[in-house]
């Protein structure tokens, strides 16, 4: 089973507007029971293993699809291409090489190597840093060969092994150029995030819980990845795709929180 990264989007969207929807109850719930405001930050190291929870779920997921790979070390994609004349070709391929921010050194007659540098922070495809040879052989069929290879290692495969080959017959001039936005991870954790937080809510409030559980640190949580999200989505929104999911996740996290905050200052105010 694969899904597709706008079936994410689209999911997610659906699961944000429900948590929503159902954040007045759970504010009420909140109001009535706590009289003054706790937050554990110990609670907060739970983030790293939802994070690994998701990617499991994900890999149980790929062993269903022989397409999608896990754990795949800087994959590369090879195109040959025959081309009609060699200097035109080579002109567009400087020019698409220029608008993708590849770096370009000539190491022979018809010869290039190129790279392009990580990201400081990936969060898109484009960001991920790139290296490859570009070479014309000149026979009887005058080919150009694009060898491409993508200098990260893809914990799981979401779409990336595809991106980059087609990127490379792109460059080789086989293909058209495409879209290639991505439904941020970092933002799907942040809905897993508010779903747990309203789910703990309900669970601690309805069955009257004489401990605590992490709802509040994890709507904090989710609320505040989102809402950093949201911003990184405005800056990469060609790149990409989830800013109303963002939006919608932040405001779903932050009610709950807010309404448990809102009521200790009542209490201690009128005390």
């Amino acid at each position: 089973m694969t899904i597709t990264d706008k079936q994410r989007e689209q999911l997610c969207w659906i699961v944000s507007i429900v948590l929503i929807c159902s954040s007045p109850l759970l504010s009420q719930l909140a109001f009535n029971h706590y009289s003054q405001f706790r937050f554990n930050p110990f609670y907060l190291l739970v983030y790293p293993l939802v994070m690994a929870g998701i990617l499991a779920f994900e890999l149980l997921l790929s062993l269903g699809s022989p397409h999608r790979k896990f754990w795949v070390k800087e994959p590369s994609s090879t195109v040959e291409q025959r081309i009609a004349n060699s200097q035109t070709w080579t002109t567009q391929l400087m020019e698409r090489l220029s608008q993708a921010d590849f770096q370009v050194e000539q190491t022979g007659p018809d010869q290039w190597e190129i790279s392009k540098a990580q990201a400081s922070a990936v969060h898109a495809y484009q960001d991920h840093g790139f290296e490859g040879k570009i070479s014309i052989l000149t026979s009887s069929i005058v080919t150009a060969q694009v060898s491409l290879t993508m200098k990260d290692t893809l914990i799981l495969d979401s779409g990336e092994l595809d991106n980059l080959n087609h990127f490379a017959h792109y460059l080789a001039g086989s293909s058209s150029p495409r879209s290639t936005t991505n439904f941020p991870f970092t933002l799907y954790t942040a809905v897993v995030l508010s779903v747990l937080s309203h789910g703990l809510g309900y669970l601690e409030h309805l069955a009257q819980l004489s401990f605590r559980l992490p709802t509040y640190e994890l709507g904090f949580l989710g609320a505040g990845s989102a809402i950093w999200m949201a911003a990184i989505i405005w800056q990469k929104r060609k790149e990409l795709t989830g800013l109303r999911v963002a939006i919608a996740t932040g405001v779903a996290g932050a009610i709950p929180f807010c309404a448990l905050l809102f009521n200790s200052v009542v209490q201690l105010a009128f005390s």
